[in-house]
């Protein structure tokens, strides 16, 4: 966070991997993430750096892992889709809450809820 913007996920993932070099990481992301994955700055960095994707699905979401694969070579191998309660709420619609004032606590663990109060964020 201390960074200058843009922040882009390889860019954390490099550094998460130079302060713990023996780490096995896993990127958690949702579905619509996923399906936006070849969009992002240097995807093939970013599977090349996660031992696995986890990828949690959103209700009615469809997605092509097969057509993803062809895009990204190998992805298919890194994906492992959690099983969850299936909730209509992404980390947008939370931030996007939070700027226009709507509720947003309970979906979010204590912890994050009084970091993001207490350090004003996404206003």
């Amino acid at each position: 966070m201390e960074r200058h913007g843009p922040h882009y996920t390889i860019e954390t993932l490099e550094n998460l991997r130079t302060q713990f070099p023996s780490a096995d990481f896993v990127l958690l992301i949702g579905g619509d993430s996923l399906r936006d994955l070849p969009t992002w700055h240097r995807p093939l960095d970013v599977l090349a750096a996660c031992r696995f994707l986890g990828v949690m699905r959103r209700p009615g979401d469809s997605i092509d892992i097969h057509a993803l694969d062809d895009i990204l070579p190998g992805l298919g191998q890194k994906v492992r889709f959690v099983d969850s309660p299936l909730l209509e709420i992404s980390s947008s619609l939370i931030r996007k809450r939070i700027a226009t004032g709507g509720h947003y606590r309970y979906y979010l663990h204590p912890a994050v809820y009084d970091y993001i109060q207490e350090n004003n964020l996404y206003r």
